[in-house]
């Protein structure tokens, strides 16, 4: 995937005071016209990087069914902002973190997105420690920032809350890279634990399971994690492809093994971009879920861009017989079409149409699915209009 847009910004003042979590952190980078006060602050003060990530839309939907922040009346109330900041301690030694802050229609919320330490064991392979980025797939390191991608979602039938994976695990991994004569490959390999959001509506309702507002979505820890993913860039410029997997312990069912596989496929050269991903989940005597989708723009004229993608997703879950009951609780389809503006490769305004099949992730408020379910009035099918802004530094 192209990184250009979200490169470190080097800061050029000799002091800032940024506010993370309401702790006030002192970050200090070399100005040329003060290097002689500068230069006795200590090497690693004067290599800080420092992103920011950030996302605004409205969303509408066609119908009762709420998906991505999109309400039948529409909403404003979708935004985000990450800020991220890697320190290069030393030449072996980088810090990096990522806060998010958060904000849709169901209130505000900030998280610790990841923080690790980074050691260079050698000039191609790295040890990572803490709360580190999860290396599965192709949006898995870089899912907050939208100027990397043509849509202001990611693709869901691979990314929503179905449970394939969390954004971070905590724990101990190796990444590196090799590679001669036009072939190259990226390899991570790490070991703990990982948290990760689902959709529980659909399965809830199914197994005669009550839940209230604001507990659809539920945060489910895998321990005893042990993952990786290898990445093979080919001699034909742009074109890649991978396969990435995991498996742990599910906290919640001690002993009930998870294992989650990937492939992917991409191709990125000038104006055209071609990415395709499917992932496949399996939870002893709980569920089995497969998820895939092909999504592929064009740039042209500088400035304006055209997208389109496919998803397609089901889920099995244990103890459910399908026949007789609204099956689509447990599907999800989708075709996305976008027509994006850039201003310059840090900021994108975009328009989105979504043409949804299922009530897997596009269903009424909990608290009203019984009821409507009674009538025989769930929509099956459901359009999302989304239309925002995305930006980076």
């Amino acid at each position: 995937m192209t990184r250009s847009s979200c490169r470190g910004s080097a800061l050029s003042l000799a002091g800032l005071w940024i506010v993370l979590s309401g702790l006030a952190l002192p970050v200090f980078a070399q100005a040329p016209e003060e290097s002689q006060d500068t230069a006795e602050l200590p090497a690693w003060v004067r290599q800080v990087a420092l992103n920011g990530y950030g996302t605004w839309y409205y969303g509408k939907t066609s119908n009762e069914n709420e998906i991505l922040g999109a309400l039948e009346n529409g909403s404003y109330e979708t935004a985000n902002f990450h800020l991220s900041l890697a320190a290069a301690v030393s030449e072996r030694l980088r810090v990096v973190t990522q806060v998010e802050w958060r904000n849709d229609p169901d209130g505000s919320e900030e998280a610790l997105d990841y923080v690790f330490a980074e050691w260079k064991l050698t000039s191609e392979m790295r040890v990572r420690f803490g709360k580190a980025k999860m290396p599965f797939g192709i949006y898995s390191e870089f899912p907050d920032v939208g100027t990397l991608r043509p849509f202001l979602e990611l693709p869901q039938a691979a990314y929503g809350p179905i449970g394939f994976l969390g954004e971070n695990y905590k724990g101990v991994g190796l990444t590196g890279s090799l590679g001669s004569g036009g072939w190259r490959m990226g390899w991570d390999v790490y070991g703990g634990s990982t948290e990760l959001e689902e959709d529980s509506t659909g399965e809830a309702f199914l197994l005669g399971e009550e839940l209230e507002p604001g507990e659809e979505i539920e945060n489910e820890l895998t321990r005893d994690v042990i993952g990786g993913r290898l990445v093979v860039e080919t001699p034909v410029s742009g074109l890649s492809f991978g396969a990435s997997a995991l498996s742990g312990i599910e906290e919640a069912d001690v002993g009930r093994r998870r294992r989650v596989y990937g492939i992917q496929a991409e191709y990125s050269r000038d104006a055209l971009t071609v990415r395709a991903e499917t992932m496949h989940e399996e939870v002893f005597e709980d569920l089995e879920a497969t998820g895939s989708y092909v999504e592929a723009s064009y740039r042209f004229a500088g400035h304006w861009q055209v997208a389109a993608e496919a998803g397609h997703l089901r889920n099995e879950v244990f103890g459910i017989d399908p026949s007789g009951q609204p099956a689509n609780l447990l599907e999800h389809d989708d075709l996305a079409l976008g027509v994006n503006y850039w201003f310059d490769d840090n900021l994108v305004v975009k328009l989105n149409y979504m043409r949804i099949r299922g009530n897997l992730y596009a269903h009424p408020p909990v608290d009203e699915l019984p009821e409507i379910i009674e009538a025989g009035d769930l929509q099956e099918r459901t359009n999302v209009v989304l239309a925002g802004a995305q930006f980076s530094f």
